[in-house]
Order: C-alpha cells, then structure tokens, then sequence
C-alpha cells in the first residue's frame, strides 16, 4: 500500500497522500484532473486536495474536488450473474476515484494557474489545515462568509478586490441571495475598514433588519431616504405562443429602428 503521509515542500507541513494522478481515458490536462484514491481513503465533493508545483517545488497547486465515485471494472457475463441473483463481492476491482478542478497556487499573494499538463502519478495530498488556511485566506482586510464544510477553516473575501470589481450573486428563488448579501454589508460594516460607503436600493424592504441598522450606527451613522410612492408592478401572464408573437414583433421593430 506504501505510505499514507509524507512531507511536502519546503514549509515541512506534514500532509496525507489520498492518490495518484491516473486517467482512465488516459489523456491530462491542467484544469481537470482525474485521481485514483489509495484503498483506504475517501474525499468529498468539494474537498481540496494539492500536488507539488512541478517545479517551485515549494508550492502547491490546490485543486477542488467536483465529484467522487466508485469504479468497478465489469465483464459481459457479470450483469447476467446479478440478474440470477448471484453477487461476487471482488473488493480487489473497486477503485476510489476523484474527479477535480485546478484553482492554483499562490504566488506571493496573487492565485495563478498551472499551465501544463499533470503528469500522470503524480502524487495527490490532502493539505493540512495550516496550509490550506494560508491558501484560502485573503491578504489585507477582508471579511468572513462562512466556513468550509466540514472544517471550521474560514473563507474570507479581500475588501480590496470586492471595493474595485464588486460582486454578482447569482441564484434561484430563495437560496439565500439576500441573506448572503446582508451578511456581506454587516461584515463590512463591523470590519477594521472605516471608509466603506454603502448605497442599498431595497424595493421590497428585504434589508429592514435591526442588525444592519446597529452596523451602520457603529460605523460612523446613516442616512435612510423612503420614498412617498411606490409604483405598481404590473403582471401579464400571457400563453406561450402570445408571449412568442409579441416578442418576435418587438424583436423586429427593434432592429428596423436600428437600421
């Protein structure tokens, strides 16, 4: 079976080996990466695992995981067996494997990416805490959104980048937009940061919250400006073919105005 742990790169954090680089299609590429777990380990989905920098062998290349399954190699006549009800239990044909996705390695403080291909056997570990702590925490003042599932390791926004480039949060009718954008400004609010403004349009007082309100209040005060009107919204339910008819004559009158 060989060693389950070994000592990876120059910071000596001890790590644990869950596999190897091994595709059974038997093609390697930077982003998608395929492994083949050691017969005693298991991941998660979303887990993060890493190899060695193939050559700044001081660095990890950190990867996620998307999925994890069994493999179980079959021949022709095995599914006529089941069928008669007869199970051969061959623990030696199942193969734990690993499906992941790159997100790259920390070059002082900016994530870049691995652009060649991993070479097949390479080594996977599953990062300490410490070095998957360091990986994922922002430099300069930055903000908590949560934890990783099932470590308590923090995941943190950097201000800096949020500030600049902003943020899309994208979803389905209540998985939780709202409460993850409240949680945002509360955090920015209570954050070291004294010179974030916030400018929140809240059309159906989704943001009416006492602990918002006590955030704001602590950060220097607010300004609330309410509206003597509120415009209706008118709602159309139209059939299917209408809804299309409509909308190929808006279509074409649109492009006429163009041209």
């Amino acid at each position: 079976m060989g060693t389950s742990r070994a000592e990876v790169g120059g910071e000596g954090l001890v790590e644990e080996i869950v596999g190897y680089v091994y595709s059974f299609e038997g093609s390697y590429t930077p982003d998608r990466v395929e492994v083949s777990l050691l017969a005693d380990k298991e991941v998660y989905r979303g887990e993060y695992l890493c190899i060695r920098h193939p050559t700044l062998h001081s660095k990890h290349v950190f990867f996620q995981v998307e999925t994890a399954y069994l493999r179980r190699p079959s021949a022709s006549y095995e599914e006529k067996l089941v069928r008669d009800g007869i199970i051969r239990h061959d623990p030696e044909k199942i193969t734990g494997k690993a499906v992941c996705w790159q997100v790259g390695y920390d070059d002082d403080g900016t994530i870049r990416p691995l652009l060649t291909p991993i070479q097949p056997l390479t080594p996977v570990y599953r990062p300490s805490q410490q070095a998957l702590t360091s990986f994922l925490t922002a430099e300069g003042p930055s903000i908590s959104v949560g934890r990783m599932y099932p470590t308590d390791i923090p995941i943190k926004i950097a201000l800096k980048p949020l500030f600049r480039q902003g943020a899309l949060v994208v979803g389905g009718v209540g998985t939780g937009k709202s409460t993850l954008l409240l949680s945002l400004m509360i955090n920015i609010l209570n954050s070291l940061n004294r010179m974030a403004r916030i400018l929140l349009i809240d059309w159906d007082g989704e943001y009416n919250s006492e602990q918002l309100r006590k955030a704001a209040e602590q950060a220097g005060g607010y300004v609330k400006v309410t509206a003597s009107t509120k415009l209706a919204r008118k709602k159309i339910n139209l059939p299917a073919q209408e809804w299309y008819d409509r909308f190929r004559k808006t279509s074409a009158k649109l492009v006429r105005t163009r041209l």
